[in-house]
């Protein structure tokens, strides 16, 4: 188990600020950020390679960060996967054999990870004649023979296309429950980070904005920031006007509407009732006029302003009306097709009440 107690550290005039979190043996967890928001350092901070100011970290209840790099214990894939060019992929796997002879290692721990990575018929080509998803599964050996149950990766699959990406994440979650791996990566990548983690941080600045299990990240982002980086764009401001245990009515003043909320989140409080609310674009229904429920709650007349058609779905700008804020909707290019929808049309569309979400007002 990794433990992240409080830990601040200093880089010229960049700082990362109180960062804690916990990660289970044999868990995933992901921290996910923009370019420059401290994912990198943070890293380099746990291997051993940044002097932290204050704080702990703690890998199986012992506090490591006075502990010398090479005995921490950790495996390193970093983003440029630090392989030997001159080297063949042989050479590059059993490297740390060579300069720690006095170490037993477990010999015929390579072979096994050779055979579940697939790269024995690549063993004695040179490393600057492999592939990148080829290079990704050799680095990935070398740094699992030194025998480590802890592997940390930073960006593992950010120079590598679309199909092996897949075909690597599917690879490391297999190498992950044979060889009974603890995992921390860092990604921007949203998809990569929700398929591999089963918890996640959202870093931003030197600062964790949220830290939670993915489904929960998911559905109760706690802050605009946090909402926004998953892409989420419809939100708005609000003010709770009624509040029970399972439900909560607010009024909207750009949408002219009071709306109601289903189970909204976790005991939420704000000051004066003013909140701000989220929903999904896959979580807004376009309704068929013929199939349409009276009893339905949130409906709303609007007119499509613009249409993104892209491979398997489509995103729908529209503006409701008596309102000058548009909402954005993605539906599958199927649904698309069937409700013959075109710029200028008159919709009428539900925010479905169990899929909003409130958010703190910190304007």
């Amino acid at each position: 188990m990794l433990q992240v107690k409080n830990i601040n550290v200093s880089v010229d005039n960049f700082k990362l600020k109180k960062i804690s979190f916990n990660i289970e043996d044999k868990a995933t967890h992901v921290i996910i950020g923009p370019t420059g928001s401290g994912k990198t350092i943070l890293l380099e901070t746990i291997i051993g390679f940044r002097k932290i100011n204050n704080g702990e970290i703690i890998i199986n209840g012992k506090d490591i960060k006075n502990t010398p790099i090479e005995k921490r214990d950790i495996a390193y894939v970093p983003q440029d996967l630090a392989l030997f060019p001159h080297l063949s992929v042989k050479d590059n796997i059993y490297y740390s054999y060579k300069i720690n002879k006095n170490k037993k290692y477990n010999k015929e721990l390579p072979a096994k990870l050779i055979e579940a990575t697939g790269i024995k018929h690549l063993l004695n080509r040179k490393i600057e004649f492999l592939s990148g998803g080829e290079k990704q599964r050799v680095a990935l050996v070398r740094a699992l023979t030194s025998e480590s149950k802890f592997l940390i990766l930073d960006e593992p699959f950010s120079a590598i296309n679309e199909t092996t990406k897949n075909e690597l994440r599917f690879l490391l979650k297999k190498i992950q429950n044979e060889f009974n791996l603890t995992i921390l990566s860092v990604t921007h990548d949203l998809d990569e980070a929700f398929f591999l983690a089963d918890s996640i941080s959202i870093i931003s600045d030197g600062k964790l904005l949220q830290t939670d299990k993915k489904k929960e990240l998911y559905y109760y982002p706690t802050s605009v920031e946090v909402a926004q980086f998953l892409g989420i764009n419809n939100i708005f401001d609000a003010t709770i006007s009624n509040r029970t245990e399972s439900e909560t009515t607010v009024f909207c003043k750009d949408l002219n509407s009071n709306l109601l909320i289903v189970n909204s989140g976790r005991n939420l409080k704000s000051e004066n009732n003013r909140v701000k609310f989220g929903i999904r674009k896959s979580e807004i229904m376009i309704l068929r006029d013929d199939l349409l429920n009276p009893k339905q709650s949130n409906v709303f007349n609007g007119v499509i302003e613009l249409i993104i058609e892209k491979v398997s779905f489509c995103e729908i700008v529209v503006v409701p009306i008596n309102s000058e804020k548009s909402i954005l909707i993605e539906i599958p290019t199927y649904a698309f097709n069937k409700l013959k929808l075109f710029v200028s049309k008159s919709i009428k569309f539900t925010l479905k009440a169990e899929s909003i979400f409130l958010l703190k007002n910190t304007d």
